[in-house]
């Protein structure tokens, strides 16, 4: 957790005045850098608090509600910023962890990795099979990805 407070002044530098974010930026809207400053900042005694995991969507949310293309190609393209972001997100835990971790814990973690990547992919393709036919198909697998990769990167934030 202390990981991510060193990397948000980073992410709200490449931020800039936010129009969009470059696909594929790592760059993240402002409501989700505020959704994720908002529930760090927060004491983790107060139950009304917002949990980061909250957060997940706010930034396609708010993508989506910039544009007036309502098209399921838009809201694709607005998960795959989001995505973009917690992909960044997550390497940057999993870059800072490997160099604190000794060396059980490194394998721990790069086996959990490892794991991982399958699992996400199998989740994810399972929405697909499930859906198969289904106008909404595509744009739940999207969701999926990005869900995905968001619950792993918070996941890592609160491994120390």
């Amino acid at each position: 957790m202390i990981r991510l407070l060193a990397l948000l002044p980073a992410l709200l530098m490449a931020q800039g005045a936010w129009a969009a974010p470059a696909p594929g930026s790592g760059a993240a809207p402002p409501a989700l850098i505020q959704c994720i400053s908002g529930a760090m900042s927060t004491s983790p005694d107060d139950e009304s608090a917002p949990l980061i995991t909250d957060c997940v969507s706010v930034g396609s949310n708010a993508c989506r509600n910039t544009q007036s293309d309502t098209s399921d190609a838009a809201t694709m393209r607005c998960d795959a910023e989001e995505q973009s972001f917690w992909q960044s997100l997550l390497d940057f835990e999993f870059s800072s962890l490997q160099k604190s971790l000794k060396p059980e814990g490194l394998k721990s973690l790069r086996a959990s990795q490892k794991a991982w990547l399958p699992w996400r992919t199998a989740r994810c393709d399972f929405v697909k099979s499930s859906e198969q036919g289904s106008k909404q198909m595509m744009v739940d697998v999207s969701f999926c990805m990005m869900e995905s990769t968001a619950l792993r990167a918070i996941d890592l934030m609160y491994a120390l």
